[in-house]
């Protein structure tokens, strides 16, 4: 059986261009401490190849910024939820026009968000989950066709989101002369953040004439895109709740997957010394519920591995990231082959 699961890697596994060598041990640890400790012992090796590519990896990262390889916008929607936790057919329809315009373009919900954060043993209440997210995205969208998408909306108005915001309502209450219409709304208004209206229908579970706002979004989407600055991450200083500390850990996912979440704070440490590195989860969290990485359990431990094949930021011409790639997907399947037999080829 174990000769052929590796014969199916040899011929399938597409993850990197290269062929990764087979070794005849297989190690299947019994627990979190265990696999983390045979992991740091060889990281801390110095003639370890995995050891060596973090290093290099390090250099270049001091040498020169790094810069997006593509626009990769993210955008935050929020609004009702139907039956058995399910968005709002207006959410869903809003989804799938927005990343139909563009492959670059990913939209994410909160719930799904929340509940990764929560798997991860989050602490922070809903409201300051909620800020993590806003953070990180380009744009948030808030439907206002529920009682959570008013309270969300009230949490959003804030001075640091609010120019962030696009806000879908129904028409009918265009002149109100509500609270929402002169609060929030109104403070939206005041960043320029626009507002779109159309004669929205009853309740969530239908779809109903949300096409109407398609046009104007578009148009809105295409305006907010700007031309992204170089950053650099040399020092863990550097790290904050953003879209750019995003991309960079899930091309760390990528670099060095299929990963624990331990494993994954060793690479840090080994990068950026010892630092408190609890920003991660929320940065994990994300990832998965925009569908950039995906996280299943081996041996009752959480592995993380990306879904696309090429990193998000370009990186020093002279750090070879498919050379790393390799090292650690070579390690990990000596190591803890089991791992691949879960994985599935990069989009």
């Amino acid at each position: 059986m174990r000769v052929a699961i590796r014969l199916v890697f040899l011929v399938f596994w597409r993850w990197s261009p290269n062929r990764i060598p087979v070794s005849r041990h297989e190690s299947n640890p019994d627990s979190i401490g265990a696999h983390v400790g045979m992991f740091t012992r060889t990281l801390q090796h110095e003639k370890s190849s995995i050891r060596k590519r973090v290093k290099h990896f390090g250099l270049s990262l001091r040498d020169s910024p790094i810069s997006f390889s593509k626009a990769n916008k993210l955008f935050f929607l929020c609004g009702g939820t139907r039956k058995h936790d399910l968005p709002s057919r207006r959410r869903e329809a809003i989804k799938n026009f927005i990343q139909g315009l563009s492959p670059e373009y990913t939209v994410i919900y909160a719930e799904g968000v929340f509940s990764e954060l929560l798997s991860l043993g989050h602490k922070k209440n809903i409201l300051d989950l909620e800020h993590v997210i806003s953070d990180i995205a380009d744009r948030i969208l808030i439907v206002l066709e529920s009682e959570s998408a008013f309270c969300e909306l009230g949490a959003f108005a804030h001075a640091t989101f609010r120019k962030k915001l696009i806000i879908v309502n129904d028409e009918r209450f265009l002149q109100s002369k509500s609270f929402i219409n002169l609060g929030p709304i109104y403070a939206a208004k005041e960043a320029n953040a626009p507002v779109l209206w159309y004669p929205m229908g009853e309740g969530v579970e239908e779809l109903d004439g949300i096409g109407r706002i398609f046009t104007k979004l578009e148009a809105t989407l295409q305006e907010s895109s700007k031309h992204p600055t170089p950053k650099k991450y040399d020092k863990w200083e550097n790290f904050k709740s953003d879209k750019d500390s995003l991309y960079f850990v899930h091309d760390m996912v990528l670099l060095t997957g299929p990963i624990s979440y331990g494993e994954l704070i060793k690479i840090f440490e080994l990068l950026y010394g010892s630092q408190r590195f609890d920003l991660l989860k929320d940065l994990l969290a994300v990832l998965r519920a925009s569908k950039l990485i995906e996280r299943f359990e081996v041996n009752n431990v959480a592995i993380f591995r990306a879904l696309t094949p090429t990193p998000l930021f370009n990186y020093h011409p002279g750090f070879n990231w498919q050379a790393m790639m390799a090292a650690f997907r070579s390690y990990h399947f000596q190591t803890q082959p089991k791992r691949f037999e879960h994985a599935k080829p990069n989009r």
